[in-house]
């Protein structure tokens, strides 16, 4: 697949506009591409600080066009999926050591390194994904860091965007061929926390693994194992 790259120097949020396009009747493949934004968004409205220099990108995807389950039942599938092509990607720029904080956190060496935002819309979805590439921002609620105080040098952005784009779109197309257990093992090879205790909403248990539908799999000191989607 082809796809659609919409490059702005700067955008109110790109997954608005990616909204936008799926509105005005764009299809799977479109891509937004911000050198910044004036009002970036997380999980629950949190603002994501979106200054020139890191990476901002939201794609379009419609899986149940391939068979697979509607983005509202895969919406846990899709954060971790989404996850492993960004930490694939970054791989491949020298990157290593990156986990993936469940639900939508990439880590290295416990601090955030990038963000994604799942949103999905009938049987769409778009994936937004948050890059600190040669800033790591502060007043942000937790420690962060940045591709640049990983590798002792400044990137261009443009080749953290191919490099990212090309391994998300490779889990993706595995994804949708292979179904999820066939990345789930890379996944929770990953993860962080695995094995250790958390809580998450009124439960606290020990992250003992991913379900087959992506869903955190939380045990309890009863032994009873939970699978949280989301929080």
């Amino acid at each position: 697949m082809k796809l659609a790259i919409h490059h702005f120097e700067s955008v109110v949020s790109t997954n608005d506009l990616c909204m936008h396009y799926l509105n005005e009747g764009a299809g799977e493949g479109a891509v937004i591409l911000a050198d910044m934004q004036t009002a970036g968004k997380g999980r629950h409205g949190r603002v994501w600080a979106s200054p020139v220099g890191n990476l901002y990108t939201s794609i379009l995807l419609t899986p149940s066009v391939h068979d697979n389950p509607p983005p509202v039942k895969a919406y846990a599938q899709i954060a971790f999926m989404t996850g492993l092509g960004v930490l694939k990607g970054l791989e491949t720029l020298g990157v290593t050591g990156v986990q993936l904080k469940w639900p939508n956190d990439g880590m290295a060496n416990g601090q955030k390194l990038f963000g994604i935002l799942v949103e999905c819309v009938d049987d769409a979805v778009v994936v937004g994904i948050g890059v600190n590439v040669n800033h790591a921002l502060e007043g942000v609620g937790q420690e962060t860091t940045s591709l640049t105080a990983l590798l002792g040098k400044e990137l261009d952005v443009a080749d953290v965007f191919h490099a990212v784009l090309k391994s998300f779109w490779q889990v993706y197309r595995q994804w949708i061929a292979e179904g999820f257990d066939s990345i789930r093992t890379e996944c929770l090879s990953c993860a962080r926390g695995l094995n250790s205790e958390m809580t998450l909403g009124d439960k606290t248990g020990v992250f003992t693994g991913i379900s087959n539908d992506g869903a955190l799999l939380l045990t309890t000191a009863d032994g009873t194992v939970h699978a949280i989607v989301t929080v």
